[in-house]
């Protein structure tokens, strides 16, 4: 099931994106983006597949989510 949902995470992912397993069920995501809204519905999506997903297994296994953020801006100076 994790690795699956790892599987989403990383398709949805831009050029230059990055996505990783930290630990057993926890992953990291390093995405580009204009606004907070943009980032939400991205995570709206990946939420709407693993539920899909969840819903369609025989094995009947499930799975919680947990999502945070956090915003860094890097200024590059112009030459």
């Amino acid at each position: 099931m994790l690795s699956r949902y790892g599987e989403i995470l990383r398709t949805g992912l831009q050029e230059d994106e990055i996505c990783g397993r930290v630990t057993a069920d926890n992953f990291v995501l390093l995405l580009h983006y204009s606004d907070k809204e943009e980032v939400a519905s991205r995570q709206r999506r990946a939420d709407k597949q693993i539920t899909e997903y969840m819903n369609s297994s025989p094995s009947s296994q499930s799975i919680a989510t947990n999502c945070g953020g956090s915003s860094i801006c890097f200024i590059v100076p112009q030459k």
